[in-house]
């Protein structure tokens, strides 16, 4: 006995340590909770993205919003400032490759050699807050939502970060930023903070943070069930020190293993602690009801006879369970594929502390013997727990057709709810509508022209096609068109910049005569014109048409894409080309936004902001860019989109394929494996009663309450089957148990102690998942519920259904015989369903 104990106090030592060790390799875990994590790198918006940030640069800005009450200008001198300093000081840092503000662009206006680019604004002006205003106003289609509101209540500073930045320079730069804006906090403006990077590094950095106030909560709430339900300090325990130690390991391991910790692989060690708890619960359970009652065994032989009895259905409840996770291989995305990896593994491990760790602790604790106490029993009547397996065993036995009319409702039901769940994977939905990023980016899609980003690619078969004056016109059409869109706050191009340099070169002279053959008498003063927000370039010129004219032109007719060689004094369509290849040049602006090479570019970006970021808009917004290039571009031309948001939607697709895949694989394989167990294809149906309840609850709870079906709540289904198996196991191998070839299965016992374990361990799993809403994180919030929801049907059906269909069908896989057989032995075998 002394030889046994001492292997004990080893073994349980090296668990520990192991423990302790996987514990302190927390801090080289790395993290990635963006959409781009879960992106296979072979997809095609992937490569589109990696071509266009290769080409153009990261279309992923970090925008700075400095802004004032409605009805007030930021353009004053006190907040220009302001602007001014915060592009000098983020243009210094090595991380940024561009920053863009009112204070530093460029402005294109006439000059003696016909074109002059000077500064938007400039402090060496007379007047430099007047002369900006007036500037701003003469190309709107440029300035307007992009560097500032139309109502000039918020300016923008776009930080464009060195394209393929590493996520941890990107963090140390958005980390600069913070606290170079807490300078501004007593400012009379708000500052706010928006952009794809600036939601990764959000929701990177409450991750960790939401992992330990889930963790404890969650353990809590374990502690307070397992104290309610047994009422002895070692059933809280030692449960609790299994499951802490299982997901030790795990954490362990995702650090040992270098991967990547996600959205998904954060819920592991959250999902140990509940899922697990179901071992440790059902052997705690049988311990407590062995010693509870003489036997005449000694501690050792009862722990024994406690494991002997249980290991069978843990393992072969945890097989599924992990049968269940499995089936996140089929998945498309890597994330949900690790997931299912390491939840299998923590299954694995939780089974082990269950079998190995509980008995050792058990073993030591009793060792020198069991003190039976004498507990006052508790009346059934007065009991929660007893009353409730006394409901469901009357429900059962009496009130059958009920329990049909409900299935037959929620089937129904789930019908109808399946085709009504909306899908969408917006990480800015992951927070509240409270939370500062949300009304920072709400406020700046009011007043500015959107912080979501779609980028189309379109390349030309030969080098300079992108600069023919006929596609030109096209872009310009497609974005005069796409403007429309409810969604669509601005759109940029290099068109405005080719219009307003043909404009300025040609305003006051035919494009091919020579300045000084032009006839002096002509006055046209270009500032007098009003450019003002309301008004365009061509309304204003249009008042001064009968003013300025040559040869039958005016100058409003030079706003314009040059598609007429004849026009400007040229022969072909190649000779325009040219012409826009010099305008070009000539204005020696960085356009590399816009075309790949100053010269003879092969491609151009047309950058899309969105002020609607859902799924529904995004998607119609593609199909209509799509629909238009198709319809237009040549055969030899291609069209791509990319960006943060066609990312999002291209994840969107992939999720839906990944649940109906995993479901799918889930389902096949439990019933597979349940029906080796049992050797009866019928078992294998049976186990499932419960899941098909789970997953009723699951799909009906999201289509009442409009829950979308996201990179996280998409991780429910395999987890509710894996889940929900388990309980059909327990009681099917009680019933196995507790028939000995009878008529009829001993339910009131099997209630007493199975089914008061299904019932301990659905309050402990359904109390753990509500722990979830504490996250800050919305669809873990909704995972959360949506666990309680199928955890509580999963119990259910287990303690009703599946015991009506027991007592209905009297399958033979369990040995039961039906009153005939045990008067007639010759009744062939096929009457009882297998």
């Amino acid at each position: 006995m002394r030889k046994h104990t001492v292997i004990d106090i080893i073994v349980l030592l090296c668990i520990l340590a192991a423990a302790a060790l996987s514990i302190s390799l927390v801090g080289s875990i790395h993290i990635d909770s963006s959409t781009d994590a879960f992106m296979p790198q072979q997809s095609s918006v992937v490569k589109i993205n990696n071509e266009i940030e290769q080409r153009f640069g990261s279309t992923d800005a970090i925008v700075i919003g400095v802004s004032v009450d409605e009805g007030s200008t930021v353009l004053q001198p006190q907040y220009i400032k302001i602007i001014e300093a915060l592009t000098d000081d983020f243009t210094s840092s090595d991380s940024v490759g561009r920053v863009v503000s009112i204070t530093n662009a460029d402005h294109i206006i006439p000059g003696p050699d016909g074109m002059e680019v000077v500064p938007l604004f400039d402090n060496r002006e007379e007047e430099p807050i007047e002369s900006l205003i007036e500037k701003l106003g003469q190309w709107p289609q440029v300035y307007d939502g992009n560097l500032v509101s139309s109502d000039r209540s918020m300016a923008a500073v776009i930080v464009q970060p060195v394209a393929g930045s590493p996520a941890d320079d990107i963090e140390a730069l958005l980390n600069h930023i913070r606290s170079t804006l807490k300078a501004y906090e007593n400012q009379p403006v708000r500052i706010s903070i928006v952009g794809l990077p600036v939601v990764k590094n959000e929701i990177n950095r409450s991750l960790v943070s939401d992992l330990s106030v889930l963790v404890p909560i969650v353990a809590l709430i374990i502690i307070t069930v397992l104290f309610l339900s047994f009422r002895r300090l070692n059933g809280v325990i030692f449960p609790l020190v299994s499951l802490a130690i299982a997901a030790s390991l795990i954490i362990g391991i995702i650090a040992l293993f270098r991967i990547t910790f996600t959205m998904a692989t954060m819920l592991v060690p959250v999902l140990l602690l509940i899922v697990g708890s179901a071992y440790a619960i059902h052997l705690m359970s049988h311990f407590y009801e062995e010693i509870d009652r003489p036997t005449g065994l000694t501690s050792h032989e009862t722990i024994k006879l406690v494991v002997r009895t249980n290991v069978l259905p843990i393992i072969m409840a945890g097989t599924t369970t992990i049968a269940g996770f499995v089936a996140q291989l089929s998945s498309p995305l890597a994330p949900f594929r690790m997931f299912g990896i390491l939840s299998a593994a923590g299954v694995v491990l939780t089974q082990c502390t269950a079998l190995i760790l509980l008995p050792i602790m058990l073993r030591l604790t009793y060792k020198n013997g069991i003190k039976t106490v004498v507990r006052k029993p508790i009346a059934p009547a007065f009991h929660p727990l007893e009353r409730f397996l006394l409901f469901c065993q009357r429900l059962m036995l009496r009130h059958r057709r009920l329990l049909i009319i409900i299935v037959a409702v929620v089937a129904v039901l789930l019908i109808a709810a399946v085709f009504n769940i909306d899908v969408g994977t917006n990480m800015l939905d992951f927070f509240h509508k409270d939370s500062t990023l949300v009304q920072d980016t709400t406020l700046f899609n009011e007043r500015m022209g959107g912080a979501g980003v779609l980028a189309v690619m379109i390349e030309g078969p030969e080098h300079a096609d992108v600069l023919e004056p006929s596609f030109l016109n096209l872009v310009d059409e497609f974005s005069t068109k796409l403007q429309q869109h409810e969604a669509v706050g601005s759109i940029q191009t290099v068109v405005p910049y080719i219009k307003r340099i043909n404009f300025t070169m040609n305003w006051d002279s035919v494009p091919y005569e020579k300045r000084e053959t032009v006839s002096d008498d002509v006055s046209f003063d270009f500032f007098s014109l009003d450019f003002s927000a309301e008004s365009t370039d061509t309304e204003a010129l249009n008042e001064t048409r009968a003013a300025v004219s040559y040869d039958g032109m005016y100058a409003s007719d030079f706003l314009e894409i040059p598609t007429d060689p004849a026009k400007y004094g040229l022969e072909t369509d190649e000779d325009l080309k040219a012409l826009i290849s010099q305008f070009l040049v000539m204005y020696a602006g960085n356009l590399s936004m816009f075309i790949d090479d100053a010269l003879e570019p092969t491609s151009t970006l047309l950058t899309i902001q969105l002020r609607d970021t859902s799924d529904d808009q995004v998607r119609h917004i593609v199909r209509q860019t799509e629909i238009y290039w198709e319809e237009h571009l040549p055969d030899s031309w291609q069209m791509s989109i990319g960006g943060g948001d066609a990312v999002s939607l291209a994840l969107v697709d992939l999720v839906t394929r990944s649940q109906i895949l995993s479901l799918i694989s889930a389902l096949a394989i439990v019933w597979i494996i349940t029906s080796l167990m049992y050797r009866s294809p019928i078992a294998g149906f049976f186990t499932l009663v419960p899941v098909f309840a789970a997953l009723s609850g699951v799909f009906i709870a999201m289509a009442a309450f409009n829950i979308h079906l996201d990179i996280i709540t998409s991780l429910l289904a395999a987890i509710a089957i894996g889940t929900g198996v388990d309980y059909a196991i327990h009681f099917i191998s009680a019933c196995k148990r507790m028939t000995n070839g009878e008529a009829t299965c001993d339910f009131t016992g099997i209630y007493r102690t199975t089914g008061k374990a299904i019932s301990i361990n659905a309050l402990s799993v359904t109390l753990g998942f509500l722990g979830l809403v504490f996250s800050r994180f919305i669809p873990i919030q909704q995972m959360g519920i949506l666990f309680a929801v199928s955890t509580i049907c999963a119990a259910v059906a287990s303690l009703t259904i599946l015991p009506m269909l027991i007592s209905i069908v009297k399958p033979a896989f369990l040995g039961m015989r039906t009153i005939a057989e045990k008067s007639d032995k010759n009744i062939p075998k096929r009457s009882v369903m297998r």
